[in-house]
């Protein structure tokens, strides 16, 4: 689906889809998961986009720069 700008700006990152698993960084994200499940680590990390990296205290997860 196609939008305009105007509809694109007046969208969220967590509404875009941008970690689809066929796009990079929903692949890098699916290989993480894997990589704890493999090793048996019950952690499931919060990913999201933002402008910088950063990890939040009491929140397992990573933002990702965009």
């Amino acid at each position: 689906m196609r939008l305009s700008d105007e509809q694109l700006l007046s969208k969220r990152f967590c509404d875009l889809r941008l970690f689809h698993p066929a796009l990079p960084a929903g692949r890098a994200r699916a290989a993480a998961v894997w990589d704890l499940e493999r090793r048996g680590i019950a952690l499931r990390p919060h990913v999201w986009l933002f402008e910088e990296w950063f990890s939040p205290d009491g929140v397992p997860g990573i933002a990702v720069p965009f």
